[in-house]
């Protein structure tokens, strides 16, 4: 009802009491909110101190280094068209230079290769260059805008730690202060983080400086590029265009503002002249990394040419006595010091040795060889008569110079000679080498008993200081303390602890030196060779030598050209055997314009090298990966992204790489993969995955699966599925039951051209009979470590087989395995035995060129005199292992010899029966148990005939 009232207030309500007034109840307000206040302000300023510490920076990749082989900044500067050639190379080669030294580079388009509007000044090009070098080096995280009015003087610095690295920018950056000075109301940021900063710039006393910036590249630097281009900025008749343009955005747009960090000007554009008035703090001083000659190519009062030419000449007059003043070098003239000089500098080639401190100083300096050879002839040829008093009154301000300069080059001088033990180590050598002499001396007179020099020598010899002692070294004059273990030096006087360290490493090099070596290679460097295909009979071929030399001197190389792809694969082997293939190689091996990338151990390879690899490489259809260890999700997710045509694909340990992930590989890229080979996979590549392969890869035609721990029956029930499949291998962990062979075989043996059944145990007599029956185009044949077949089985599988002959067939380790009866069973032999060997040769021995018979222990003597009794040929065979065959004998090795003639390699491990073989020319045999000889013996000079004449000789 209305203006019903309870009999009680509510527990929820706050009754209205009339006897409290609004007066008393606002003072309660004030009083509670007063006592809230401290924990809300503490609250906030927790929050905010939470985001301040762990929050990242606006720029992702802020602290990220870019990858190798991409430069850190990008040096741009635009060239007038009408500048004079030597002024456009001076200028050229001033930025080389200092790219060189720090792992820049460089770009130096023309003013006129951009649209620019009509009567646009020439200067607006600055902006659409930037925005070139930022699409040409995408990964670059730096450029550095650097006017063709200034050099840089000071190569020493370097701009990430002098400038951009976030704690020096702060420590630098002008913060509160008007933006175009002197009396802007738009002021810098007060608070701004250095990580946070896009744009780097000083200022003048007229306004912004933009002779001298810096840009970090990103989604940023694009908008603002872009702003700042805009064509109502540019057809309105700014009358500094583009800096006047550049003032405008930065204080009418925040987010421009939000990015800009203002430096001192001499941090990077020192003025050579003031501007403005008023004082100095901007005017180029002694050190100063770059040397700013602004306005005088719009002056024409002025001339940049001649003015750089005079910083450059009062350098050159400085170097000129630096090098008087150098005895050691044995020169003719100063020319001659300058060429000797300039000679360490890198003109063209890859290899990049020591820097010495006076190349520092001419490279800090913008020293040029040729300027410096030119000015020397100009002067030689001008004339002594004439003006002698003019000129001499127009060098008085030179020679001032001249002197100060004088004085630095002293100073480097005098900075150099205070390294004590570098200089004096040469001194050391010499002392050590007249020891050795004088000790030969006595050791000489000692042999003679009439002379007594040798005790007047050890009677007048000064007693050996006690240890505890002060003395100084004979070779630094350093002062040190004796002890027991103090060395004694060449002039019999005491060392110091690290000069008797390097007398000792000298001695122990001279001996090393002066020792005998050991004639030939090392067995075990020998058998290293032979593992890699490395050591042949003869004379290794010029493109042999030439791998092996870069693969040597990996450090020192820069780029390998256009090699073609086979020999840049077989690079990468080497590399990879020599545990060299890095981050810092990899780039070697990356072109844009190759289709297959081959590490065969990418152990050492980070996530970024990945990335790299598929950025550069976008027309990528072969992919080999070994030791992928680092292959995750996000560099698989890259490569899905811009390598679109792979057609070829190999991993050998990826197991980073999620299960989801590799659903997404096959799906996405699945319809133009044909070779697939996949090893040693763990946990998340399992049977669903296989499926996805089947569903997505309808043109599969090589396919191998070895080791992969979750894969099982299904996996193969998947395989018989493809149906393009023509070469297949596979070693699967877990147990397939032989119907499940059987059914594949079935399926898809009438297109295999090659199979590979390997550590299949159970396989048995019907897996045979199936590949009788349905293979008739194999090539290649491997069924490897099986206790379970039957000779029986072998030699029906290759009678009256409709397959034409293999060229490939291991049927190693197929043998029968219990200790209690090594010899096997005696009336059904297990694996490969005499019928089933005989039956092998019968059937594809005109054709054989790989046969592996190893631990195939139960083929007999006689049927390997069968086989090989030099009436039979074998035309094609080249390579035969038969090592742990027990029956083998030195009669089957010259067997071999006669029945082979294209053989290059027999393996004969464990074949104790071999006994003084002489081997043919142009075979290695390899495993010979001769314990004075090495493992592998080429043979040289002979013939089979002879050969095999010599051996019987011996054998009678």
């Amino acid at each position: 009802m209305p203006g019903m009232q309870f009999p009680y207030p509510r527990k929820s309500s706050i009754p209205n009491s009339p006897y409290i007034s609004s007066r008393s109840t606002s003072y309660r307000t004030r009083r509670r909110l007063r006592n809230l206040a401290p924990y809300v302000v503490g609250l906030i300023a927790f929050v905010w101190l939470l985001i301040y510490l762990f929050s990242g920076p606006s720029n992702p990749d802020a602290y990220r280094r870019p990858p190798a082989g991409i430069p850190e900044v990008v040096i741009v500067t635009t060239l007038e068209p009408h500048l004079s050639p030597r002024y456009r190379d001076n200028i050229i080669e001033n930025r080389r230079d200092y790219a060189a030294r720090h792992g820049y580079t460089t770009f130096f388009p023309n003013t006129t290769d951009y649209d620019l509007m009509p009567n646009s000044p020439s200067s607006w090009s600055t902006i659409p260059a930037l925005r070139h070098a930022m699409t040409k080096w995408p990964q670059t995280p730096w450029l550095w805008y650097l006017t063709s009015e200034a050099l840089i003087m000071n190569s020493r610095k370097d701009i990430y730690t002098s400038i951009v690295e976030p704690r020096k920018l702060e420590s630098l950056m002008i913060t509160d202060q008007p933006v175009v000075p002197p009396d802007s109301v738009i002021k810098t940021f007060s608070h701004l983080r250095g990580e946070r900063v896009d744009f780097v710039l000083t200022q003048d006393k007229e306004g912004l400086a933009g002779g001298s910036m810096l840009i970090r590249t990103g989604e940023w630097a694009k908008y603002f590029l872009d702003a700042w281009f805009d064509p109502m900025y540019r057809s309105y008749n700014f009358q500094k265009a583009e800096n006047h343009a550049l003032e405008h955005i930065v204080q009418w747009h925040g987010t421009i503002l939000a990015k800009l960090a203002l430096v001192p000007q001499r941090v990077m554009n020192s003025y050579t002249r003031e501007v403005g008035g008023g004082d100095s703090s901007g005017l180029y001083q002694e050190g100063d990394f770059v040397a700013n000659f602004h306005g005088c190519a719009n002056n024409g009062n002025r001339n940049c040419e001649e003015e750089m030419a005079h910083v450059s000449r009062v350098l050159v007059t400085s170097l000129e006595e630096y090098c008087k003043s150098r005895p050691v070098i044995e020169i003719t003239n100063v020319c001659d010091c300058t060429r000797t000089i300039m000679s360490s500098r890198r003109a063209g080639n890859t290899i990049r040795g020591p820097r010495s401190a006076l190349t520092d100083f001419l490279a800090a300096n913008n020293i040029s060889a040729q300027q410096i050879r030119d000015d020397y002839q100009r002067r030689r040829t001008q004339p002594e008569a004439g003006d002698a008093g003019e000129g001499s009154s127009a060098q008085t301000p030179v020679q001032d110079e001249d002197e100060a300069l004088a004085a630095a080059a002293q100073a480097e001088e005098d900075e150099k000679k205070s390294k004590k033990r570098k200089r004096t180590e040469k001194e050391a050598i010499d002392k050590i080498k007249k020891a050795k002499a004088t000790k030969k001396g006595k050791k000489a007179k000692k042999d003679d008993p009439d002379d007594e020099s040798e005790y007047e020598d050890d009677f007048y010899k000064k007693a050996r200081p006690a240890p505890g002692q002060f003395e100084h070294c004979e070779i630094c004059s350093k002062r040190f303390t004796v002890t027991p273990y103090s060395k004694e030096g060449p002039d019999g006087g005491l060392l110091c602890t690290p000069c008797g360290k390097e007398l000792a490493k000298d001695i122990k090099k001279e001996q090393k030196a002066t020792s005998s070596k050991p004639v030939g290679k090392k067995r075990r460097k020998l058998e290293s060779d032979r593992l890699d295909g490395v050591a042949r009979c003869g004379a290794k071929s010029l493109v042999q030598l030439c791998i092996e030399k870069v693969a040597a001197h990996h450090d020192s190389i820069e780029e390998l050209g256009d090699l073609p792809q086979p020999l840049v694969e077989r690079l990468s082997q080497l590399f990879s055997k020599k545990r060299v293939m890095k981050s810092k190689t990899l780039p070697l091996f990356l072109r844009p314009d190759l289709e297959s990338v081959v590490v065969h151990d990418a152990a050492y390879l980070e996530e970024d090298d990945y990335r790299q690899m598929f950025a550069v490489v976008p027309k990528m259809q072969k992919l080999v990966l070994s030791n992928a260890c680092q292959l995750k999700d996000d560099a698989i997710d890259y490569m899905l992204e811009r390598c679109r045509n792979l057609k070829h694909l190999s991993l050998y340990s990826a197991n980073l790489v999620s299960e989801g992930m590799w659903h997404r590989l096959f799906r996405e890229v699945g319809t133009k993969l044909q070779v697939l080979k996949l090893k040693w996979l763990d946990a998340a590549f399992e049977d669903a995955v296989m499926e996805d392969v089947v569903k997505y890869c309808p043109n599969l035609e090589r396919l191998k699966l070895k080791l992969c721990r979750r894969l099982g029956q299904d996996a193969v029930d998947c395989v018989a599925k493809l149906p393009e499949l023509k070469h297949l291998s596979l070693q699967i962990s877990r147990e397939v039951s032989n119907d499940t062979l059987v059914n594949l075989i079935e399926l898809r043996g009438s297109g295999l051209q090659t199979l590979s059944l390997e550590k299949f145990l159970d396989v048995d007599d019907a897996v045979l009979q199936t590949i009788h029956d349905n293979c008739n185009r194999l090539t290649k044949l491997r069924l490897s470590e099986n206790d379970t077949i039957t000779d029986a089985g072998f030699a029906a599988l290759f009678t009256d087989w409709r397959n034409p002959p293999l060229t490939f067939a291991d049927f190693n380790s197929t043998r029968d395995v219990d200790n209690n009866n090594p010899t096997g069973p005696e009336e059904a032999p297990i694996g490969l035995a005499s019928n089933g060997f005989r039956a092998l040769m019968a059937h594809s021995g005109a054709a054989l060129r790989h046969l592996d018979v190893a631990s195939c222990r139960f083929i007999e003597l006689s049927a390997f005199i069968d086989v090989f009794n030099g009436a039979e040929t074998y035309p094609s065979l080249e390579y035969i292992n038969i090592s742990f065959c027990n029956k083998v004998d030195t009669s089957v090795v010259a067997g071999i010899f006669k029945s082979c003639p294209a053989l290059k390699k027999l393996v004969a491990f464990g074949c104790f029966d071999v006994r003084d073989v002489v081997v043919p020319r142009s075979i290695a045999l390899i495993g010979v148990p001769t314990a004075q000889d090495a493992i592998e013996q080429f043979g040289v000079g002979i013939g089979v005939e002879e050969a095999i004449g010599r051996m019987v000789e011996v054998g009678a």
